[in-house]
């Protein structure tokens, strides 16, 4: 892998027939930068920066096919755009992943894509978004920051997902300013301390953060689905009879019941972001594989219930 360019700037056209921008559009952001887009290899990576700044011509951004990028990742004051999307970016590799609303003025942004993105190799932040369909952040692969993380003063946002979340190493958490109704669903394993206190890696930074949201989940509560299918069947000794249960990683789960929710699943790692709760029935015969199960960021339990009780 080379060495970023110092004169690496990327950015999206002023003019032209068309205002979306994607990778194969990008051009260098001035006459002193240097742009390759061709150059993204055959596993998705693009060792360039890409800075979207003060651009009133673009009405989308859609860089499907990115997966690393070398550098940083910003859009500013780039208000016309409706919809910024990297659906397939996991990681900046040394650079910033900013999307920031321009100061002073209403802007238009809807929907931002980065359901995928794990790792920040900068500061990452969402920040001066006032459109009123802007409601919404799924950032819940997101895992860790090397610098700081900010998401305030989005007028109209209401909901925000970080169930992944492990280290803010670089900086402050800043979550303010947001809709007063704002509900987030932090990561497991850190509702004892906080979340800033979780994530947060530097005690400096720690006294200079700030978290404010109407609601906070942190683990939620999953349990199979149907577990009460029963399968019938002859025993070794020829008698039939009739057994119940579930495997982890097939079966489908769902919220223990109403007062939680249940929005994960196994990963291919076998691992699993919420608390699980087992049910056992005394006038069924359950069995469950958790084989596939390696690490489970809540707790495990397991409840029996008895026969003709309903109740949690």
């Amino acid at each position: 892998m080379h060495a970023l360019s110092a004169s690496s700037a990327c950015a999206c056209p002023t003019s032209g027939a068309n205002t979306a921008c994607t990778l194969a559009t990008l051009v260098p952001a001035d006459t002193s930068s240097t742009c390759a887009p061709s150059a993204l290899d055959a596993s998705g990576f693009l060792d360039e920066n890409i800075i979207i700044d003060g651009n009133t011509f673009v009405r989308s951004v859609d860089f499907t096919g990115l997966k690393r990028l070398g550098g940083a990742f910003v859009v500013r004051a780039s208000r016309f755009a409706t919809s910024i999307a990297a659906a397939d970016l996991t990681e900046t590799t040394t650079g910033d992943v900013r999307i920031e609303g321009a100061s002073g003025a209403d802007d238009f942004l809807q929907s931002i894509d980065l359901k995928k993105l794990r790792t920040v190799g900068g500061s990452f932040a969402v920040v001066g978004q006032t459109h009123t369909s802007f409601t919404s952040l799924d950032v819940s692969a997101l895992e860790t920051v090397v610098g700081y993380l900010n998401i305030s003063d989005n007028t109209n946002l209401a909901s925000l997902n970080i169930k992944k979340l492990q280290s803010v190493s670089g900086g402050v958490l800043k979550i303010l300013g947001n809709k007063n109704t704002l509900t987030v669903r932090a990561p497991c394993g850190v509702e004892s301390v906080g979340l800033v206190n979780g994530v947060v890696a530097d005690s400096a930074s720690r006294a200079l953060s700030t978290f404010l949201s109407a609601s906070t989940s942190y683990c939620s509560r999953c349990t199979f689905e149907n577990p009460n299918y029963g399968m019938s069947g002859y025993d070794q000794n020829g008698n039939w009879y009739t057994y119940y249960g579930a495997t982890l990683g097939t079966s489908a789960l769902k919220a223990y019941n109403s007062s939680y929710s249940c929005d994960s699943t196994l990963d291919a790692n076998g691992f699993l972001n919420e608390n699980f709760t087992l049910v056992m029935q005394s006038d069924q015969d359950r069995t469950y594989d958790l084989s596939a199960l390696r690490h489970i960021a809540g707790n495990l339990e397991v409840r029996i219930r008895c026969a003709h009780d309903f109740s949690s």
